[in-house]
């Protein structure tokens, strides 16, 4: 608030009206020069405060996509030998869980990544003081992160689709037919949720490279998990059908290169 005080005395001539008018004027200018400046000065400090909490976020991140990635594969293992287990189990009934191939456990970290910084920035005023680019950088990040923890809310909701006999019994060598080709199902749907949230981390890892993520989980690794046909192998396996494919797919890939360069340059100029 600014207080403009009347004059102690009269003004006798239009020289001295003048002059007070325009002491008046700088007065003013300065009071506002100095209150902007001090809101400038804030700004930056906020601005500043906030890139710090999302590089402490990111820089906790990076490891906590490491530990991520560990719990994935430990899940990999563990629910892989619960199906092979079960899927004996349901040609040998009654087979005593010591003589199972491997064990029937149902391992469950439910390790998310922090977003905590992003979404108190996000309706912030301070975020419209943040050039668009960066904060367009930082969306695609969190875009990717989201999609990791929301594939670990999916796993938290499967594993315990998948284990829910235990309600009313703790061997499942006493389950019946019908019982264990639920619990097969509901095992082959974790392992898919697994597969799933294995590859969103990896496309976090991969393609955030840039904010100092490193490799967590590799696609050669990933392909280990699922018993498939390598795309370059689909000629060889499925002969002339699948050289056809592979020519058609070659045009598509061709055609989807092009529109990405022209996606990339209208990009650089939205920079």
């Amino acid at each position: 608030m600014l207080d403009v005080h009347p004059p102690h005395h009269a003004a006798n001539t239009w020289r001295d009206f003048f002059i007070h008018i325009a002491t008046i004027v700088v007065g003013l200018l300065i009071a506002v020069g100095i209150e902007q400046g001090v809101e400038h000065f804030h700004q930056r400090e906020q601005v500043k405060q906030a890139r710090e909490a999302l590089d402490l976020e990111r820089r906790k991140n990076i490891i906590s996509s490491q530990i991520v990635a560990g719990i994935l594969r430990r899940q990999q293992d563990a629910y892989s030998g619960t199906l092979a287990a079960l899927q004996f189990l349901r040609v040998h009934p009654g087979t005593p869980l010591d003589r199972l191939p491997a064990p029937i456990v149902w391992v469950s970290n439910n390790a998310t990544l922090d977003t905590v910084a992003w979404k108190t920035l996000q309706p912030s005023p301070i975020a419209a003081l943040i050039p668009t680019s960066e904060l367009q950088r930082d969306a695609s990040l969190y875009r990717h992160i989201d999609r990791v923890n929301e594939a670990e809310d999916r796993m938290w909701d499967a594993v315990n689709q998948a284990n829910r006999y235990e309600f009313t019994s703790a061997n499942p060598s006493s389950l019946s037919a019908q019982q264990l080709d639920s619990v097969i199902a509901a095992t082959e749907n974790l392992l898919t949720e697994n597969f799933e949230a294995a590859t969103d981390l990896e496309n976090l890892c991969r393609i955030e490279k840039g904010f100092g993520f490193t490799p967590c989980i590799t696609r050669d690794e990933l392909n280990t998990w699922k018993h498939y046909i390598l795309g370059a192998k689909v000629g060889e396996v499925f002969g002339q059908a699948g050289r056809d494919y592979l020519v058609r797919r070659a045009a598509s890939d061709e055609q989807l290169k092009k529109l990405r360069v022209e996606l990339s340059a209208l990009d650089k100029e939205e920079q």
